[in-house]
């Protein structure tokens, strides 16, 4: 498959605000991995309400489209993400058995 430059130019400065966004400088201010450095497991696994999803929660589930980005910019077609994935979305007790700070 080949892009056409101008949609290399795209996919590249894509690439580069995910980048920025996740452990840059964003001009918001601090990245994702900057921001998550001093949380601790018990304030990742605390949901607000019963119905909302922890910080761990939401940090498992923008890593799963992250990777499926990273796949599909990789060329590799044939991986496949979806909504109804058990990984799009994590429990407590899986992510408490895999570890807070792997992320």
């Amino acid at each position: 498959m080949f892009l056409r430059r101008d949609s290399v130019k795209q996919v590249s400065e894509i690439v580069s605000q995910f980048v920025t966004t996740y452990e840059g400088k964003p001009w918001y201010g601090s990245s994702i991995t900057k921001i998550l450095n001093d949380v601790t497991e018990d304030v990742a696994l605390w949901k607000p309400t019963e119905n909302a999803h922890s910080i761990a929660q939401l940090v498992w589930h923008m890593t799963y489209w992250r990777q499926a980005l990273i796949k599909k910019l990789e060329g590799d077609l044939d991986y496949k993400s979806s909504m109804e994935s058990e990984d799009n979305w994590s429990t407590p007790q899986k992510i408490k058995s895999v570890g807070w700070k792997i992320f």
